[in-house]
């Protein structure tokens, strides 16, 4: 008899694994684990992505804008600043490009409709006038980007997210640092003369 049901066993385990349902063999616990794993791999909350998106694409203006201020910009200390921007921030727009592609969010191709605006404002500019308004306006936009991003390194709930913005802070800081310099200068300087001769 006790070989009898040994085979008995073996077979209705050769049954359940023909059958697909040797699910059983694995703890519920391990399963749940193994799925929220997946899960946390690429998930990300609402909230972490809404701010990637805008940062992403405020990262992409500010290029724009760095680029436009290295062609149209009069002073030394804008040419500077400008240069920092595309440098710096072409560096982080590729490390958050690189983060949210690990997170499974895609990135927007182009800045939003008010930094297209402000470029294009921008643009009609040249000389002191150019000079005053971009750095007006990389003070304004770093002061808002730097209250972003330190919200996001308080309440961000996406770990890696929340350690690239912890790192990213310093260089936004220091862009402001810049920008604010720049900013007396320009303004410091009579109509039609530039700090070219600060910089010698």
């Amino acid at each position: 008899m006790q070989k009898i049901g040994m085979v008995v066993a073996g077979l209705l385990s050769t049954i359940m694994v023909g059958a697909g349902l040797t699910y059983e063999l694995t703890p519920r616990s391990s399963l749940a684990k193994v799925v929220g794993d997946k899960e946390s791999a690429g998930a990300i909350k609402a909230g972490d992505k809404s701010f990637v998106l805008t940062a992403a694409a405020g990262g992409l203006a500010e290029v724009e804008l760095g680029q436009l201020a290295r062609e149209r910009g009069d002073s030394e200390a804008v040419k500077k600043l400008s240069q920092h921007m595309v440098d710096d921030h072409t560096r982080l727009n590729n490390e958050l490009s690189q983060l949210a592609s690990k997170k499974g969010v895609a990135l927007p191709a182009e800045p939003m409709a008010k930094h297209k605006a402000i470029k294009e404002a921008l643009a009609k500019l040249s000389g002191p006038t150019f000079d005053k308004q971009y750095v007006r306006e990389m003070v304004k936009d770093h002061e808002a980007d730097i209250a972003a991003f330190q919200k996001e390194a308080d309440q961000g709930k996406d770990s890696d997210l929340v350690t690239w913005v912890k790192q990213s802070l310093p260089t936004l800081q220091a862009h402001l640092a810049m920008a604010k310099d720049a900013e007396a200068k320009v303004n410091k300087a009579p109509p039609g003369v530039v700090d070219k001769a600060q910089a010698r």
